[in-house]
């Protein structure tokens, strides 16, 4: 599935997928390999990761990914969805984004996933994103996003 994916972003049908499982189960492997093959053929991987252990600032788990597009997360949340989504769209070179345990993300760096879903059928980009399902901080809302 991810190879399709990634097969579908190199092609200019970009795409999100979460990769959901329990701690342990090789969701970080995957992601690693994906992120291999990805850059074998061309691709820009870059990583990100939401902080675990407490309270982190908006966006954090995509910060090093905004970077990469020369963006910083700040100001209206609108305005900072459609700038990504622009230099997704301008960037020349397909682009994977691996965001990894995004059961504990903030809810802005979800809704940011979260709109960008449609709009990357029509961008060279792929976004993986890793999650665990089953965490206790994983509520209502963010099931909704994730789904």
């Amino acid at each position: 599935m991810l190879r399709g994916a990634l097969d579908a972003a190199l092609g200019g049908r970009g795409g999100l997928v979460v990769v959901s499982g329990e701690a342990g189960i090789g969701k970080s492997a995957l992601a690693t390999e994906l992120a291999r093959e990805s850059e074998q053929r061309g691709a820009l991987v870059t990583w990100g990761r939401a902080w675990e252990f407490a309270d982190a600032p908006p966006y954090f788990p995509v910060l090093p990914c905004l970077r990469a597009l020369g963006l910083e997360a700040h100001g209206d949340a609108f305005a900072l969805w459609e700038q990504v989504l622009g230099a997704l769209a301008h960037a020349p070179t397909p682009l994977v984004w691996l965001v990894e345990d995004v059961h504990a993300a903030d809810l802005g760096t979800l809704d940011l996933l979260t709109f960008l879903a449609q709009p990357l059928r029509a961008v060279r980009a792929l976004v993986v994103a890793t999650a665990r399902l089953a965490d206790a901080r994983v509520d209502e809302r963010m099931l909704q996003r994730l789904a």
